[in-house]
């Protein structure tokens, strides 16, 4: 079986305090797929630093025992286009020109800086598949939370969505189909040692979405994308004209346009959240 080829863009922060453990999630689930060639993960900022996020991952490959996967830095702020991540996200998609899928679950930084580095970086890429963006709101039994991985570098966003290609975007209010409690997580994944060490780094950001936002356990944004990369029938895809103005992405809106005005972009939509939980512990047992 030919193996599909992919790069991971993340903000990876499992495990440290205070700090979201989707993208560690969506790594631990790569890691077990034998259908994929993992060609690279890549650090961005976001969730915190790119330093942090860097040294997070590259403890975590070590302690899974994958230090075979390249990992490379990427950019520490806002613009920084070139940097180590944007050159060989762009080296590897040029190597396999068509082939290569991008999964975005963080800034955007990395990928626009690939695109400034040559106009032609999207037509070597098979597709991206990103979380971020928001249609409304997202309010909360405490606050309101904002919209973090398109607004937190609106420009290297907009550069990407305007002139990407094969276009995929799971929004937060996408992502909020399904909600998952500490203690389902805890029942599921006991039994194995995969699960024992997710739920090692997982207890503290339950006790942090409670506290901060009300929340009884957390919304797995970035699995959601990953899902849908795999398992595309258990959601719902529609194709939409995204305007792209600054006004918007500053605040992480995806906004309808007219047709003809800013870019097209899938906004799937979760429809079998009991076939989608299946399908995660399935793959971080």
């Amino acid at each position: 079986m030919e193996k599909r080829k992919l790069l991971f863009d993340c903000d990876n922060t499992m495990g440290i305090p205070d700090c979201d453990i989707d993208d560690g999630l969506c790594l631990l689930f790569l890691l077990g797929r034998k259908d994929i060639e993992l060609l690279g993960v890549s650090s961005s900022f976001g969730n915190n630093k790119t330093a942090v996020v860097y040294e997070n991952t590259k403890k975590m490959l070590k302690e899974r025992g994958r230090e075979d996967i390249p990992l490379w830095y990427g950019a520490d702020a806002p613009r920084q286009w070139e940097n180590e991540a944007s050159r060989k996200i762009l080296e590897t998609v040029k190597r396999y020109p068509g082939e290569v899928d991008i999964l975005v679950t963080g800034s955007t930084t990395n990928i626009a800086g690939a695109y400034m580095l040559d106009p032609e970086f999207f037509s070597y890429v098979k597709g991206i598949y990103f979380m971020g963006g928001i249609t409304e709101p997202l309010i909360f039994a405490k606050k309101e939370m904002k919209e973090l991985n398109f607004s937190i570098d609106y420009k290297a966003t907009e550069l990407v969505l305007k002139n990407g290609k094969n276009l995929h975007t799971l929004t937060g209010n996408a992502c909020l189909a399904f909600l998952l409690s500490y203690e389902e997580c805890q029942r599921r994944l006991e039994k194995s040692s995969l699960g024992q060490y997710i739920l090692g780094k997982a207890k503290d950001w339950m006790h942090y979405n409670d506290r901060v936002y009300g929340i009884p356990g957390f919304y797995n944004w970035d699995m959601t994308t990953l899902l849908y990369y795999f398992y595309p029938e258990l959601f719902e895809d529609s194709l939409h004209w995204i305007r792209l103005l600054d006004t918007d992405l500053q605040e992480g809106y995806l906004l309808e346009g007219n047709e003809g005005e800013g870019n097209q972009i899938h906004l799937p939509k979760l429809k079998d959240s009991k076939a989608f939980v299946e399908k995660m512990f399935e793959g971080l047992a």
